[in-house]
């Protein structure tokens, strides 16, 4: 088209098959906590993925003035991506900032997190307190997790959907 060869794009006016929606796949309670709990010390994150809805980016770029634990909520106004080794931070999926509730069994972790954070680039783990790259965005930043799914007695993915 581009170089005048055709004059009409015989595609157009076709139309295209619907794409089929997979079926979500959510994790019970009881699931949740069976992982919580074999996550050790980042149970607290996986009971935070699972009860607000946050996606591992976005919790990964959170900043602690990101939690307003008054109104017990999440704001969501970054992502986190790695991109050839490097973290990248950017907007979210939606390219929207939005507000999402904090269950009330979350409040206390995820202040204590935030105060244990305070000086921090990212309310998520760091390697170090000058370290920028948080290590929840890193392979090894999620092997707990990985290991969890991966035991005897965990049925369900969480990346299934």
């Amino acid at each position: 088209m581009r170089d005048r060869r055709i004059l009409t794009n015989p595609a157009r006016g076709v139309n295209l098959p619907r794409k089929e929606g997979k079926a979500r796949v959510y994790l019970s309670h009881v699931q949740v906590e069976l992982l919580a709990s074999k996550c050790g010390p980042r149970g607290t994150l996986v009971d935070f993925l699972a009860y607000t809805g946050l996606r591992w980016g976005e919790v990964t770029a959170l900043r602690v003035g990101d939690l307003d634990t008054a109104r017990r909520r999440v704001n969501v106004q970054r992502n986190a991506v790695m991109v050839g080794g490097d973290l990248v931070i950017g907007t979210p999926k939606s390219h929207e900032s939005r507000s999402v509730p904090c269950p009330r069994f979350l409040e206390e972790p995820s202040a204590i997190s935030a105060e244990a954070r305070a000086n921090r680039i990212s309310c998520s783990a760091t390697a170090s307190p000058t370290s920028a790259r948080p290590i929840l965005a890193t392979a090894s930043g999620c092997e707990p997790l990985q290991r969890a799914v991966r035991s005897p007695g965990f049925s369900a993915h969480p990346h299934s959907a």
